[in-house]
């Protein structure tokens, strides 16, 4: 009995060391050629879901690794264009990590969305769609500033996406 609460105790406290993730390594891994960062999909996945998991936090040293390594993919990366001047970027504060986060969600939908994010309009509709779930979380820490909260309409996500779907009068129902 006293070992089995020993075992336990030991398995409380060192729950939140397995489960740390360390991001520090991925600084040094070079995509030339081009073609590497194909070996590295599953890391980038693995990455952006860090990112869209965890609360938003200017002091969290794992995220930047994490969003510095997705930044040096998706620059590397052949196989998915991205746009890095959309309309969502310019909703997100410069000195904020958010842009850490809507990279993670570009990345999230292209590699498990692989032929629907050959298309830009989908891209950034369900990359923005996953991003605005991240900042209504109460749980992630974001200051939803105007823009974002103007954006958070499904017409206004379409709009911001520079979709061609127009809107109705009511800002709430969208067609095309």
């Amino acid at each position: 009995m006293k070992a089995s609460l020993i075992v336990l105790l030991f398995s409380v406290i060192s729950l939140p060391s397995l489960m740390a993730q360390d991001y520090s390594g991925l600084e040094k891994i070079k995509f030339k050629p081009k073609e590497v960062s194909r070996t590295y999909e599953n890391k980038a996945l693995e990455c952006a879901n860090y990112l869209i998991n965890t609360p938003d936090d200017n002091d969290d040293i794992q995220r930047s690794y994490a969003t510095l390594f997705l930044w040096n993919w998706m620059k590397a990366t052949p196989d998915y264009g991205f746009d890095f001047e959309n309309a969502i970027m310019k909703l997100i504060d410069r000195k904020s990590t958010l842009g850490g986060v809507y990279l993670a969600t570009l990345v999230k939908y292209c590699l498990e969305n692989k032929e629907k994010a050959k298309n830009p309009a989908n891209l950034n509709l369900g990359s923005a769609e996953i991003f605005l779930n991240y900042c209504k979380n109460p749980g992630n820490t974001v200051k939803i500033t105007k823009k974002i909260k103007t954006a958070a309409w499904p017409c206004s996500i379409s709009a911001a996406v520079r979709s061609i779907s127009p809107c109705s009068n009511s800002g709430t129902v969208c067609s095309k």
